[in-house]
């Protein structure tokens, strides 16, 4: 775009993350609604309206703390050729410290707290333990500050890195 900065570019990316959301959780809604009229109801956990709109929420919020701790990676571009392994470190870590890869209630008390003081368990365990309502509404108030404290932290980072990036970035073409 004429007239447009790349430095005025980088807050209109994170605006584009909301409707990339909004699609997941329509695509999360159709297939939860198929899956519920082929199997019918599970019996243990009922959804409600509240469950249903903390799980969307919660979506929307790990969606977001997961675009800005990528966008962070990816930005390392600025100064290195090669970031991909620095992405596939991100979602082994994410597998094993979120709990998809063995639960958390099996790791040790050490291990548990040490998973704890990261955004991974928060992005992984915790919004399928939202829609299935098993979180209750004060240990979602905690997740869901403790992901917005997150958001906040790598937010400030990208628009350092992107800072950074920015005024040193050339780029050259053939």
């Amino acid at each position: 775009a004429a007239g447009v900065t790349i430095a005025q570019l980088q807050p209109i990316s994170v605006v584009f993350t909301l409707p990339q959301q909004l699609l997941g959780a329509v695509q999360y809604l159709l297939a939860f609604l198929a899956l519920r009229l082929l199997l019918g109801d599970s019996g243990g956990h009922p959804l409600t309206i509240g469950t249903f709109v903390a799980g969307i929420l919660t979506c929307m919020l790990t969606g977001y703390v997961f675009f800005v701790m990528a966008s962070c990676l990816e930005l390392v571009a600025f100064w290195q050729d090669v970031i991909w392994n620095l992405m596939v470190m991100l979602r082994f870590c994410m597998t094993l410290l979120g709990g998809a890869v063995v639960p958390l209630v099996f790791f040790p008390e050490w291990g548990r707290h040490i998973a704890m003081l990261t955004p991974f368990p928060a992005l992984v365990s915790f919004p399928a333990r939202t829609f299935l309502g098993q979180v209750g509404w004060q240990e979602w108030i905690a997740n869901a500050s403790l992901l917005l404290l997150w958001g906040f932290a790598f937010s400030m980072l990208l628009r350092w890195i992107w800072t950074r990036g920015t005024r040193q970035y050339s780029g050259v073409g053939i």
